[in-house]
């Protein structure tokens, strides 16, 4: 195990133990057997810690089924392996700044969905609003706020639910989800 697996699951075990924004980086070094600068080293800060975990636990193993544009099945591979990690989630789902959970997972999820583009030298069209970094930035927000409401209602609601949501709002106008909320044929979908 390197030397930042160890930090990082050193991390993961004291933050479903202990309140996160109170464990210090001395804690964690100690816990994962190695100096205090070592993880300076490494890591910038907690955030960073936890930034890196994310991607290399959950977001780089989602990164195959994107390549194959198999959006659906990264999207529930990503949950299923939220879900490995659920009292880890849930402890860190309570961060406050200046680390929130939504934070690192905006700008993680964005990073992931950039190389993705960028791997496969898609061009995009001129107009101001359809550039890949904003592109990624909305999808990685949406993605994100879904995520955080789910791991702050328990992570109980099932994966494939989740994911038909995602797909749901992906391909629905603002306006018809609105319709169908206030008409109640939204709650059918999703019951």
């Amino acid at each position: 195990m390197t030397t930042k697996e160890r930090l990082t699951k050193a991390f993961e075990e004291l933050a479903v133990t202990q309140d996160v924004d109170r464990i210090t980086v001395g804690e964690i070094s100690e816990r994962a057997g190695v100096m205090r600068a070592t993880f300076y080293n490494h890591f910038r800060d907690k955030a960073d810690l936890i930034g890196w975990g994310m991607r290399q636990n959950i977001l780089y193993p989602v990164r195959e089924k994107m390549r194959k544009k198999d959006y659906r099945g990264a999207v529930e591979r990503l949950f299923r392996l939220l879900l490995q990690y659920k009292a880890f989630f849930i402890a860190i789902s309570a961060m406050e700044k200046p680390f929130t959970l939504e934070h690192v997972l905006v700008s993680n999820l964005r990073a992931v969905m950039y190389e993705n583009l960028e791997e496969r030298e898609i061009s995009f069209s001129e107009h101001v609003w359809l550039k890949p970094q904003l592109i990624c930035d909305i999808y990685a927000q949406l993605l994100s706020s879904i995520i955080i409401t789910w791991i702050s209602r328990g992570m109980e609601t099932p994966v494939e639910k989740v994911c038909d949501l995602i797909e749901y709002l992906s391909v629905h106008s603002v306006q018809t989800v609105l319709k169908e909320s206030r008409d109640g044929t939204i709650a059918g979908r999703f019951s």
